[in-house]
């Protein structure tokens, strides 16, 4: 009878922590359901799309709606273009945060270092990012690419919007049916500004006609070309030269 009775309470003991552990489970599942269902309420109000990356550089759209904020992380040095007016709380470390505000088309740049930044405007906040990797960047003189760069050929078509030791940022614009004759181009990133059609002759990557649209980046290791706009749209670019 004992025996029985033991049996018994034993396979009672069992039902009910079966029955406590899959409680236990089923909570579990839900708070992780929970974090995940956060995660993606977050997502539309703070979003990086990469629009370039390869072994030399990264460039990353950044979209933050008004009191969207970015917590205390980690960036390398890189160079900011602005596609919208915004204003940002900005802290570095452990320092008081400051308001800044940046407007369409401005540039600057950031060494590395922690920072924290929080949209305090009433728009969203768009804004392009460019960094180095830590690979180095294909063979150049520099020195005779930018000396001889389309600054130089054609200062009617190009402004230089910053330059550092580590980069240089030009915006050119070119009409419909324009020209810009031979030049030389370092290592760099062509973000377009506007959809266009271009001719391209360079002597590495051969001549060809290619589109763009607005948004899209694409990559040309250092060479001498020339380019015209084959297109009915102006053409609006931002080239973003890297140093070593």
């Amino acid at each position: 009878m004992k025996i029985k009775l033991f049996i018994a309470a034993s396979f009672l003991v069992f039902l009910w922590s079966c029955q406590s552990s899959g409680t236990d489970n089923q909570q579990e599942q839900t708070a992780t359901d929970s974090l995940a269902q956060a995660a993606d309420t977050e997502l539309p109000s703070r979003m990086a799309t990469t629009v370039l990356e390869n072994p030399y550089i990264r460039v990353k759209e950044m979209t933050l709606s008004p009191g969207a904020d970015q917590p205390l992380h980690e960036g390398g040095p890189r160079v900011v273009y602005s596609l919208t007016d915004y204003k940002m709380s900005w802290r570095e470390g452990e320092g008081e945060p400051a308001e800044k505000s940046w407007s369409t088309g401005d540039v600057h740049w950031h060494d590395a270092g922690t920072h924290a930044v929080t949209n305090t405007g009433q728009s969203e906040a768009v804004f392009l990012v460019a960094m180095r990797t830590d690979e180095a960047l294909p063979a150049c003189d520099e020195e005779k690419a930018l000396d001889n760069d389309v600054n130089k050929v054609s200062p009617d078509k190009a402004e230089v919007l910053f330059e550092n030791e580590q980069v240089k940022v030009t915006k050119v614009t070119l009409e419909a049916g324009a020209e810009i004759p031979e030049h030389s181009g370092a290592n760099r990133v062509i973000y377009a500004l506007s959809d266009y059609r271009i001719n391209f002759a360079s002597d590495k990557e051969g001549t060809g006609e290619h589109s763009f649209e607005a948004g899209q980046a694409h990559w040309h290791e250092a060479c001498t070309h020339s380019l015209s706009n084959t297109g009915s749209t102006t053409a609006v670019f931002l080239v973003i030269a890297f140093k070593n």
